[in-house]
């Protein structure tokens, strides 16, 4: 039984005040949402979660750490199929690893609603070291007899592109011949993103597909071809260029798989590391790229491998494609007195 208190919040049976443990910048309106997440009516409960929810979106470190005691201290002994995906959202929103394994106990709920909410909600919580039971629960998910639920897990499998597990390219190429059409584009942007050139034939007709369509392309699709940057989207990707050029996106997927533009920015940005180097050699700087993703970065900093940078493509706009006027902006932005040892 959960009763609630406008002043402080929901409180447990025993009368225990939910979420007073942290001190943290609490406001009323997270104080009045707290207390419609205990309320007896299960729609204000819902209504509830969501303020919470959408707070700790937002919010800082202090105020999701409160929503996660909030909501964890009800989760326990909330029944309702018409709360649970309202509170699993709010779960997801606070990104805290104590969350997990309740979403992990929601996975084989009856309620498909409440299976779709965590299979959406899993990637979300927990560090690596909870990666194997994420994966497991969505592996599970993406074989769920409804499509909702298969097309969460698959879009949540597609996510975790730094997984080593095999399981999750398998379980993509699974859902490349699901029933439904929308399960399948799922697993589809999931292959590319992860790299997979056997997937081009797949995403080129997609990508045409969702061109004739009323929406146009999918933003998602147009990330997993940006990602993938293989030459043989270019044809399909001009045609969209060419319907729409003020469309950023397409632009952004249709530089990342011409060949000659991928191989000149990756030049100049050489360039750029290399008047840096001469312009600075006390500051430590490299470039990277992250393994499943398009940006090439400038890494400045004592552990350039780990710290904040600059994108390579946009430092360079800024500089008109000069590198040695793009290396002296960075050097501009860390002054000798301000670099740390």
């Amino acid at each position: 039984m959960i009763d609630s208190d406008p002043g402080t919040g929901p409180t447990t049976a025993d009368g225990r005040h939910v979420a007073a443990a942290r001190s943290a910048p609490v406001d009323d309106a997270l104080r009045a949402a707290g207390a419609m997440a205990g309320a007896a009516d299960p729609a204000v409960r819902a209504a509830g979660h969501l303020r919470l929810g959408r707070r700790a979106q937002v919010g800082v470190d202090e105020v999701r750490a409160w929503v996660a005691d909030a909501v964890l201290a009800l989760a326990a002994d909330e029944r309702d199929a018409g709360v649970l995906p309202a509170l699993v959202r709010a779960l997801e929103s606070t990104q805290d690893g104590r969350a997990l394994p309740v979403l992990l106990g929601l996975a084989g709920h009856p309620a498909w609603e409440v299976r779709e909410a965590v299979a959406r909600g899993l990637p979300f919580l927990g560090g690596e070291e909870s990666g194997p039971r994420r994966v497991r629960a969505l592996l599970a998910l993406s074989r769920d007899e409804d499509p909702d639920v298969r097309g969460a897990a698959v879009f949540s499998l597609g996510t975790l592109e730094e997984s080593p597990d095999p399981a999750v390219p398998d379980a993509l190429r699974e859902r490349l011949a699901d029933a439904d059409p929308d399960v399948a584009a799922e697993a589809v942007r999931g292959l590319a993103r992860r790299r997979g050139a056997a997937v081009v034939p797949r995403l080129l007709a997609l990508l045409r597909a969702e061109a004739a369509g009323a929406d146009g392309p999918h933003p998602l699709t147009l990330s997993a071809a940006a990602v993938l940057g293989q030459p043989e989207l270019l044809p399909a990707l001009a045609e969209l260029a060419a319907a729409d050029a003020a469309d950023e996106r397409v632009g952004e997927a249709l530089a990342a798989c011409d060949p000659e533009r991928t191989g000149r920015l990756d030049a100049l940005a050489w360039e750029v590391l290399t008047a840096l180097h001469a312009r600075r050699p006390d500051l430590d700087a490299a470039l990277s790229r992250t393994r499943f993703t398009t940006e090439l970065t400038l890494r400045v900093g004592p552990r350039p491998g780990r710290d904040g940078g600059y994108c390579a493509a946009a430092l360079l706009r800024r500089a008109d494609d000069d590198p040695a006027a793009a290396a002296a902006l960075v050097d501009a932005d860390h002054p000798p007195a301000a670099v740390s040892r």
